[in-house]
């Protein structure tokens, strides 16, 4: 019959009459929905068999349902107003057959739902088939549309006037009891969705989507369930652009089935089958960037990392990369395909880069590198070292291709924020553990890779802590291994760096104590470092690890240059490094950080000429940190296996503290500091303040990381603080005139015969052998004192105030520390030893 109509009847001519506007474009004819209002032509009409669909409400049928719906005929009106059109005598036709009704019954079995459940959604029988209500969230009518049958011919059609709107609406209260949104193709998946309780709605049409439809989603997690046919991508590409135009700003996921259609076919698939697959569906769905999504690029290679959009006049294949000449022709620019695949922001200072990715043996490698370097035709032939299929010869045509790419997908490069150190991010974020989204930039610290490395987990957490109780137990390693805990803490309390150099001899436990504290963050041979290294290196690690400790070894490795070692002490407390210029024009970003420095080694780290400012950033603890052999054997074992597990779950615990009361950590460090201050006055101050950071870190550590009790902890606590004063010097001052003094006999002896009269050079004295005293020459002794670093005011008060010299009065209450005497048969003034030097 249809065959027969086709032959008689013109139906471009027949559907004009109706609609003017229509217009040819091919073997269609293209115009306004009549369905309803649109303002551009998604309506299509076959010119030569007269079916239609609309591409936006989803309008379909033939000319029998266009003239039913559109001029509200019968379908036997219909017929004999196309029979005559055609020419066609009524007697010589047979449409006096009705089209077979589709209900609600046949529906419900097919799919088997609750047919109660169906029409309390208001779903019923009419003499066109059956009929879906589309209701706003009130439940008011918006729209109706019929369905006819399940398969073939036209199986839906909407009432004319009908305003389209997504199905369900007036069920979205569950979804925002629950938090989120299913959101499919049609009815029938939401019906199987309704039945197992799991909120959903429906797109009457996988182009149909509207932006201000958005708006009911805000607030909700939005699953799109994506069909696999080729209307599966369109329903994707529609809803995603539809909520980027309405800004929606909640979170997106990809919903897929591995082996059903959709919804409804796994729900036939039984209750059981159902319930499972559709829980694994939800926890594999991948979150979905709808600016991509939108836009839909064409993936060129099966697993490639992403998919960018094609910049204009180039392309690329597993085969390489292909660019337009001047003349049009197309040529390779590289051998391998490469794509932009990330743009990462760091965080502190809010510059940019690039992740560019080529395929080579069948995997993706990449590189992170500044614009500046990508977009430069001198620069980026030297991201050759690093395998990127790039060189002199290809560097412009590389460099516009990447550009044009950049440029192209501009608005849907996935952003990374990222930052090229350890430790605080701002203030509720660490690094390790603790960064969320944040990525570490391990191109930038190309030079620290084999210590970026090092920060990882490995082995059994337990095992690593009964190996920690044996080291807690010996006073020198717990005061390291505090210290590793303590590190972080600085930054939040506002303390400065400060060093703890544990020497003494050899086989000490000195290296497996080091190995002991820096576990507690990661492997510990490969985050140690040794005093074999320069100033500029060590503030580079320094400025990496940020807030981690910073483990030095091997103090003998810098042998006798004490003026480095005291410019490395400087240094690394100062918590910031030199002004340097950039090797591409002006000044290097300036290095800060804020961290406990563990070094070790067989001599002291402060040497005798050394200023008072090394030993005071400096616990000089000299001793044996593990003195059983054995044990400290079995901490070495141990650490090498397990590690990295202690420093995350300490900062886990920092962190909830820091929510709760912003200045917890500075009230509990500044109580205990005042309590050890009381009872040790006579401690140097910034002795004190470091051993009041070691104390509360390990009270803290110990009952986070291990469980004691908060009172055993306290006890520890304690008992490590006391221990700590023992092993430093009961006063600083008394060590540094102490070594002044040892100085000067040292001097003396070496220069004896400048003390006698018959010397024939240049006198620096006289020795009283009666008094057994030495008179100095004050301009010789103090320059002697400067030259070796020392204070000479402060040297020549503080030996006359320990009984060491002679004073006079020089009036208004100043002192002079020399005395007035006859030597050469003149009156001069000299300083006049009246300690005994032990001079051999």
């Amino acid at each position: 019959m249809q065959e027969d109509i086709d032959k008689l009847v013109d139906w471009k001519q027949f559907y004009s009459q109706y609609l003017p506007g229509l217009k040819p474009k091919g073997d269609e004819l293209h115009g306004l929905c009549p369905f309803h209002n649109e303002k551009n032509p998604s309506f299509g009409i076959k010119i030569k068999t007269g079916q239609y669909k609309c591409l936006s409400c989803g309008a379909s049928g033939n000319a029998w349902t266009f003239l039913q719906e559109y001029k509200s005929m019968s379908k036997e009106e219909a017929t004999k107003t196309i029979m005559d059109f055609a020419g066609i005598k009524p007697a010589a036709s047979k449409t006096s057959a009705r089209r077979p009704k589709f209900t609600i019954e046949e529906y419900a079995t097919v799919k088997r739902l609750d047919i109660e459940k169906l029409q309390s959604y208001g779903i019923k029988n009419s003499h066109k088939g059956m009929v879906l209500p589309y209701m706003d969230e009130k439940g008011n009518l918006m729209a109706t549309r019929y369905r006819h049958s399940l398969k073939g011919g036209p199986r839906f059609t909407w009432v004319r006037g009908s305003k389209v709107t997504p199905y369900g609406l007036w069920m979205l209260r569950i979804a925002k009891e629950k938090g989120y949104i299913i959101i499919v193709e049609g009815e029938s998946d939401c019906h199987t969705l309704w039945e197992h309780d799991i909120p959903a709605l429906g797109v009457p049409g996988a182009d149909t989507f509207q932006p201000r439809w958005a708006q009911h989603f805000e607030g909700l997690n939005v699953y799109l369930y994506k069909e696999p046919e080729q209307s599966g991508e369109i329903f994707i590409k529609k809803v995603c652009k539809g909520l980027l135009e309405n800004h929606f700003s909640g979170k997106v996921y990809l919903l897929l089935l591995q082996s059903h259609k959709d919804p409804s076919d796994l729900h036939l698939a039984g209750q059981d089958v159902f319930k499972e697959q559709w829980a694994a569906a939800i926890n594999m769905a991948n979150p979905l960037d709808i600016r991509i999504a939108s836009c839909l690029a064409e993936k060129v290679i099966d697993d490639q990392p992403f998919t960018p959009i094609r910049p204009e006049n180039w392309r690329y294949s597993e085969y390489g990369v292909y660019g337009l000449d001047e003349k049009g022709i197309e040529e390779k620019i590289s051998p391998l395909p490469v794509i932009i695949t990330k743009r990462l922001q760091d965080v502190d200072t809010q510059t940019e880069k690039l992740e560019v990715a080529w395929r080579r043996h069948g995997k993706w490698e990449s590189i992170k590198a500044e614009k500046a370097t990508l977009f430069q035709y001198s620069k980026i032939a030297e991201l050759a070292n690093t395998g990127m299929p790039v060189s002199s010869k290809n560097a412009k045509e590389m460099v516009s291709y990447l550009f044009d790419m950049e440029a192209a997908n501009m608005e849907f490069l996935p952003t990374v924020h990222s930052v090229s150190h350890l430790g605080w991010l701002g203030k509720d974020q660490f690094l390790p553990g603790h960064a969320g989204e944040i990525a570490l930039d391990m191109d930038a610290k190309r030079g620290m890779h084999f210590l970026v490395n090092g920060f990882e987990k490995a082995g059994d957490f337990d095992v690593w802590k009964t190996c920690m109780e044996y080291v807690i137990q010996n006073p020198i390693a717990q005061l390291m291994l505090a210290g590793s805990f303590a590190s972080p803490l600085l930054q939040i309390i506002g303390h400065r760096n400060f060093i703890i150099h544990v020497w003494g001899a050899s086989k000490g436990g000195k290296t497996a104590a080091m190995k002991a504290a820096l576990s507690v963050w990661g492997n510990p041979e490969r985050i140690m470092v040794s005093f074999n290294a320069t100033q500029v290196g060590l503030e580079r690690t320094c400025q990496f690890l940020n807030n981690l400790p910073l483990g030095v070894d091997e103090r003998q490795l810098a042998g006798d240059k004490q003026e480095f070692l005291d410019k490395l002490v400087y240094a690394v407390s100062a918590g910031q490094g030199k002004t340097r210029g950039d090797k591409g024009g002006g000044l290097q970003a300036k290095a800060f950080w804020n961290l406990v420095v563990l070094t070790t080694g067989e001599e002291s780290l402060a040497g005798d000429t050394s200023h008072s400012g090394v030993r005071t950033r400096a616990l000089e603890l000299y001793g044996i940190p593990l003195p059983d052999e054995k044990e400290a054997s079995n901490v070495h074992r141990v650490t090498d296996l397990h590690y990295g597990h202690a420093g995350v779950i300490f900062m886990k615990h920092v962190l909830e503290e820091l929510r709760r009361e912003k200045d917890f950590f500075h009230k509990e460090y500044s109580n205990v500091y005042r309590q050890l201050q009381d009872k040790w006055p006579h401690i140097a101050q910034p002795h004190i303040s470091a051993i009041a950071v070691l104390s509360v870190a390990h009270y803290w550590a110990r009952q986070w990381v291990w469980g004691i009790t908060e009172e055993q902890a306290k006890e520890e606590m304690i008992r490590m603080a006391v221990a700590g004063v023992d092993l430093l010097s009961t006063s600083q001052e008394t060590d540094y005139v102490d070594r002044a003094w040892d100085f000067t006999a040292a001097w003396i002896a070496s220069n004896d015969d400048r003390f006698r009269e018959k010397c024939h050079q240049e006198q620096y004295g006289y020795y009283d052998s009666l008094l057994n005293q030495y008179w100095l020459v004050p301009s010789i002794y103090k320059k002697v004192l400067t030259e070796a670093g020392y204070s000479v005011s402060r040297v020549l008060r503080e030996f006359y105030e320990k009984g060491f010299i002679d004073a006079q009065s020089a009036g208004g209450g100043k002192m002079t520390f020399s005395v007035m005497k006859r030597w050469k048969d003149k009156s001069i003034r000299m300083i006049v030893l009246k300690k005994t030097l032990e001079i051999d």
